[in-house]
């Protein structure tokens, strides 16, 4: 009967524990699809929204509602376009596909049009044109 108590005592104190370490854990991230083991989370879906709607609004001026409707309608696709993305990109690993040099003379491309010789400012300048980190835009070129 004594080991009935301390097990069932034990079993409170480490309820009561895992309760509280529970009231303390935080979504950090949301998954929305899950794609050969890479993930693709609904972050990167905002930040697709995101950059749609910069996209939008540089080529084609539009703001308020004809704004928000275009990004909408571009929205529609865009989570196969990620997965298809994904699945192209995983093709291309499986067949060994290498694509850093020509992403490499891309990018040397880039920051001789910009004018930009010293590296730091030109990838400040890339942040600002982009909205995202150089490294960001480097991965994203490549799976491009």
């Amino acid at each position: 009967m004594l080991e009935y108590k301390i097990m069932f005592r034990l079993t409170v104190v480490l309820l009561m524990t895992s309760a509280a370490f529970a009231a303390d854990v935080k979504i950090v991230e949301e998954i929305a699809v899950k794609v050969n083991g890479d993930i693709i989370t609904r972050g990167d879906l905002l930040e697709k929204e995101r950059l749609t709607r910069q996209k939008i609004q540089q080529e084609e001026h539009l703001t308020g509602p004809a704004l928000d409707a275009a990004v909408q309608q571009q929205s529609k696709d865009m989570i196969e376009t990620l997965i298809d993305q994904r699945l192209l990109v995983h093709k291309a690993k499986d067949l060994e596909i290498k694509v850093d040099p020509d992403v490499t003379r891309y990018i040397a491309n880039m920051q001789l049009q910009s004018g930009l010789s010293d590296p730091d400012k030109f990838h400040e300048w890339v942040r600002q044109e982009t909205g995202m980190t150089f490294e960001d835009f480097k991965q994203q070129t490549t799976d491009w």
